[in-house]
């Protein structure tokens, strides 16, 4: 029997392509695709609709459609720190609190000293001095179900990411889903991580080539994003293409074609190798880290006593929203409340040490060396003692005969 080749095997478990008839991608041929789906609830056509960044800036949730309303610290949001980049699944994604385009010196690695001290001295960061709900940042977001688009929009709610500034969100991996018609509150605490490199383990904070070419306003190594980067490198490498909005930043505007039966087989193969780990990426552990632990509690919003004052403060701000938000059950299907805060202000650092040092080593060499030389040195002692004990011993013994003899003779 034939050994099973790589080919064979990916064939048999991995490539799925079923598109044969179907006639256009660009426009794509939705009658067709939707036929030929080879998934009930349509999970390969997720690549089909490949829109520019442009595109999603100028088709996607719009800022002030999203958030309707903010409070930070008890305090109405200033909107100048919420930053817009586009996301191939998610459309328009908005990060508060965010210090892009990031200043840091260029130092190489990261160093998180820096970044404190860079954090101190920027003004437009918002910063908490106490704990508690009452003093975190407060969103009301409307998820506007009326401009969802068919298989794009099997469900209805926000992500939600919470990373460092100067981190790349990756909402499809990490972040949290909340639903309309509720309340979500996430209590967050601070976990810091140092880990030793070099000879003491096998770390870095060294942002990969492909890193620094996808996420060019990135300045923090992740494993996540040297994964994701290294992935699109390899992409470009070998199939010619990228199948991500990412291409954009990297100035390479070739797109993966389902269509295009080599280029989608070459890309299923490669993703294929990335699964299995067989890829050349070398994303290691980063040795400076810092991560939230999240607790998250949801709660029935609006009431139906505040429903009316919600809508008309609504109102107040934009009377386009009466269209779509007009009644208790309008409000349920398409407003979320998010609430965001740090439970406690204390964090806890975990660090790595050396167990055994060269202190250490040096220390024990000379302590172990100072130990057997003086058991050396004693023992020299010890037999040049007895040497010097015997000796005098046989000169008195000697001399005590030679008294006797001439004591003998002179009677």
């Amino acid at each position: 029997m034939a050994k099973e080749t790589f080919e064979d095997k990916f064939t048999r478990d991995y490539y799925d392509w079923g598109f044969e008839r179907v006639e256009g991608e660009f426009p794509p041929d939705w009658f067709r695709f939707l036929a030929f789906s080879n998934t009930l609830d349509y999970s390969d056509l997720q690549g089909v609709l490949k829109l520019t960044s442009s595109e999603i800036s100028e088709f996607g949730h719009q800022l002030e459609d999203f958030i309707l309303q903010c409070t930070f610290n008890k305090k109405e949001c200033d909107m100048t720190p919420i930053n817009e980049f586009q996301h191939d699944k998610y459309g328009n994604c908005y990060t508060f609190n965010s210090v892009k385009p990031f200043s840091v010196p260029n130092i190489g690695a990261p160093n998180e000293t820096i970044y404190d001290e860079f954090m101190e001295e920027t003004t437009s960061v918002k910063t908490s001095s106490l704990p508690g709900a009452e003093h975190g940042l407060k969103l009301t977001l409307n998820v506007e179900q009326h401009e969802y688009i068919s298989i794009f929009g099997q469900d209805s709610g926000v992500k939600v990411s919470i990373h460092r500034q100067y981190e790349t969100p990756f909402p499809e991996d990490d972040a949290i889903t909340i639903s309309p018609g509720s309340l979500t509150s996430i209590g967050l605490r601070m976990n810091k991580y140092s880990r030793l490199g070099g000879l003491y383990g096998n770390c870095t904070n060294d942002r990969t080539e492909n890193m620094k070419k996808y996420y060019v306003d990135d300045t923090v190594y992740t494993v996540t994003g040297c994964q994701k980067a290294c992935l699109q490198g390899i992409l470009q490498k070998y199939c010619a293409c990228a199948d991500t909005i990412l291409a954009e930043n990297a100035k390479e505007k070739s797109r993966c074609r389902i269509l295009d039966n080599e280029q989608e087989r070459c890309r299923q193969a490669m993703n294929y190798l990335h699964h299995l780990q067989l890829t050349d990426c070398d994303c290691r552990i980063p040795c400076s880290e810092t991560g939230f632990e999240k607790r998250i509690s949801q709660s029935l919003w609006p009431s139906e006593s505040y429903v009316e004052t919600l809508l008309e403060s609504i109102y107040a701000i934009n009377q386009n929203h009466r269209s779509h938000l007009y009644n208790m059950d309008t409000a349920q299907k398409n407003l979320a409340r998010l609430e965001v805060y740090y439970e406690d202000l204390s964090y806890i650092h975990i660090s790595e040490s050396p167990a055994y040092s060269w202190e250490s080593l040096f220390g024990d060499i000379g302590g172990t060396l100072g130990l057997y030389i003086g058991l050396s040195m004693l023992t020299v002692i010890e037999f040049v003692e007895f040497a010097f004990d015997i000796t005098m011993y046989i000169v008195n013994k000697l001399c005590k005969r030679n008294k006797v003899t001439e004591l003998q003779g002179g009677i």
